[in-house]
């Protein structure tokens, strides 16, 4: 057993020949009387001092590994954080575009509005129909063309009422200063009445001068709300021509109630007329009468 002792020292479990043994193994191979507990205890310690050996080489290479990948993970770790950090700064590029973007497309929208409302102006100045537009939003989200179509439709619709009543209050406005002239022409006639009633030859009663006072009065007044009339004409809403209804109405009465009374006081003139031709005939006839009694008495 003593040959084998290098080989023992060397593997540890291991004999040249490639053939497994250990101590108990050695001992019995050898059929040694003379092998001593000093010599087990020793081929023992080398056995347990290889083991020793071969656990430290793999704690070692384990060690060495578990370095690797602890820098491998911290590498991984700061990519990650870089990456996020990447992800962040495009997040937040991105939303920049999409609200410049935003403000790009707000501003087309109203240029184009702008445009359309310059042309429709120019369009309904020179009297023909307006045309009707579409934002570019409304243009991107109606992507299906049927309700396109139908929406094309109800703007064409609406653009035509717009234009009926846009007429319509034209047509009011028109009337309105007609009735203002009206209005004069009905003052002068009062004024000329009232030069015709001075040129009689005699004075106005004070009877007739109340009158004439009051119908100024009336007119006055009747100027007033005439006044009132056209600022609520002027304050009408394109979308609500109910209102120049009930404006054109009220004009209405009240050029008839001042028909009535100036006819009512021409008609007073014109008694007034025949009284005073009555009068002059009667003092013609009386001066005669007296010329005639005068020379019958000579």
């Amino acid at each position: 057993c003593r040959s084998w002792l290098p080989c023992l020292r060397l593997t540890g479990d291991r004999v040249e020949g490639h053939v497994k043994v250990d101590s108990t193994h050695c001992v019995r191979d050898a059929h040694s009387p003379n092998m001593s507990e000093s010599m087990l205890e020793l081929l023992k310690l080398y056995r347990e001092r290889d083991a020793r050996d071969e656990k430290i080489r793999n704690l070692e290479d384990a060690l060495s590994k578990g370095g690797d990948v602890h820098k491998l993970k911290e590498m991984i770790a700061e990519q990650q954080r870089t990456l996020e950090e990447n992800a962040a700064t495009i997040h937040k590029l991105t939303s920049q575009v999409a609200d410049k973007d935003r403000v790009v497309r707000q501003l087309r929208t109203k240029l184009i509005e702008q445009e359309s409302r310059s042309a429709n102006h120019e369009r309904a100045h020179a009297g023909a129909l307006i045309r009707p537009h579409l934002s570019e939003d409304s243009l991107t989200l109606m992507t299906d063309d049927g309700e396109l179509q139908r929406l094309q439709e109800h703007i064409v619709a609406q653009s035509i009422k717009l234009a009926a009543r846009e007429a319509d209050l034209q047509a009011l406005n028109d009337r309105f200063m007609s009735l203002e002239d009206e209005n004069l022409n009905l003052q002068n006639r009062i004024k000329s009445l009232e030069d015709e009633t001075g040129n009689l030859g005699e004075p106005l009663s004070p009877n007739t001068r109340i009158r004439v006072a009051e119908l100024e009065a009336e007119l006055a007044e009747a100027r007033d709300r005439m006044q009132q009339m056209a600022e609520r004409l002027a304050e009408l809403d394109e979308s609500n021509p109910a209102s120049a209804v009930v404006i054109h109405s009220d004009v209405q009465v009240e050029l008839e109630r001042l028909k009535t009374k100036v006819a009512e006081y021409q008609d007073r003139l014109a008694v007034k007329d025949e009284q005073s031709a009555t009068t002059t005939e009667l003092q013609d006839s009386l001066d005669q009468k007296i010329s005639e009694t005068a020379v019958w008495t000579i």
